[in-house]
Order: structure tokens, then sequence, then C-alpha cells
């Protein structure tokens, strides 16, 4: 009772006074901390993403497989699947560049669609795209190939279609060997396009 009715001292002011300002000082930093961290995390997901199909960009893929600190290491098989559209200079040509973003858009949805849940997809380039699946290799990589270009050749905007070609190589060392899936892809290209062709020296 004493206690209570005591006055408050200048010293316990002071302190109240201190204590509060050391809360709002608190309350602040973690304001300005909770900031800091969603600039970063949308700096991350500006970096690595494509703005275009919200797939990843090469930079994406990059740091999916852990950065170029990782190169030169063994890693579990990882199939790549590079896909190219077919024509598709004819769609921007012919119906406009708005009509080949739509089209763009729609084959990300099919390849999401299409792959497996452990794959990863990115946006390698234009009309370009690589879809990276671990534990992939020989028949099986050209059948997930196969149905990947046949989810593309599914794809209708307003009538407009759309076919794909695609390579396929398989990789044990980072980083991965996505030019000789490149190279495969082009040979199906030159083949007339709409089909898988494997590289022959998966290593």
């Amino acid at each position: 009772m004493h206690a209570h009715k005591a006055p408050v001292s200048p010293a316990e002011r002071a302190f109240g006074r201190a204590a509060l300002k050391l809360t709002d000082e608190l309350d602040a930093a973690h304001r300005q901390l909770a900031s800091v961290r969603a600039r970063l995390e949308h700096e991350t997901i500006t970096a690595t993403c494509d703005p275009l199909t919200g797939l990843s960009n090469r930079e994406g893929l990059s740091r999916w497989m852990g950065g170029p600190d990782l190169d030169g290491v063994d890693t579990l098989t990882i199939g790549i699947v590079m896909i190219d559209l077919d024509h598709f200079k004819q769609v921007n040509d012919v119906y406009g560049h708005s009509m080949g973003d739509e089209v763009l858009r729609n084959v990300a949805d099919a390849l999401r669609h299409a792959s497996r849940p452990g794959d990863f997809i990115t946006r390698w380039g234009g009309d370009e795209f690589v879809v990276a699946c671990p534990g992939a290799d020989g028949p099986a990589l050209t059948g997930l190939a196969q149905n990947l270009i046949s989810a593309v050749g599914a794809v209708a905007v307003r009538g407009v279609s759309i076919s794909a070609s695609a390579g396929t190589n398989s990789c044990r060392r980072r980083p991965l060997a996505i030019d000789d899936a490149d190279a495969a892809m082009f040979e199906a290209k030159k083949a007339g396009g709409r089909r898988v062709v494997a590289h022959m020296g998966n290593a």
C-alpha cells in the first residue's frame, strides 16, 4: 500500500521515459528490418524469374543447381530437355508480338502441367525453354521430352497453335551440359521439327 501511495521519483520518471523510447526504437528497427527483408525477397524473385511467363530464368536455374561454386562436383543424374518452338517468328510476324506473348504464356503453363513435380522449368530466352529432370536419362528422358512437346502442340490461342522440337542430354556433373541438349535440339529442327533427338554422348 505504501508503495502505491508513494510519489513517483524523478529517477523513476526518467527510467519510464527511457524505456518507452527504447521500445519505440525497437519497434522502428523491426519495421525497418521487415522492409529490408521484403525488398530483398522481391529483388531475389525479380532476379530469378522471367516476368512474362513466371518461369525461372537462367539465373534461377543456376541457383537451383547450387551456383558456380559447385561446378565440377558430381551430382545425381539430371536429364536436360531443351525445347524450341517451331516457326515461332511467324506467329509474331503474322499476328503481332502481343499474340506471341500470349502463346509463350500458354506454352509455359503447358510445360508446368506436363512436367513432373520435381522438374525445374526455365525460360532460357526467346522461345526456348529448358526443363531439368532429376533422375531421368535414356528412354525415360526421351519419353518425358515427348510428353512436353506434345503438351506444347496442344496449345491453341484464339485459333493459333504451335509445335516444338526438343533435344535431350543427361548430366552427372555440374555445370549442366545444356549446350549438348541444345545441339540435339537443332538436329531435331533440321529433321523437320515436332520431334525429340537425344544427344549421343550423354555423360
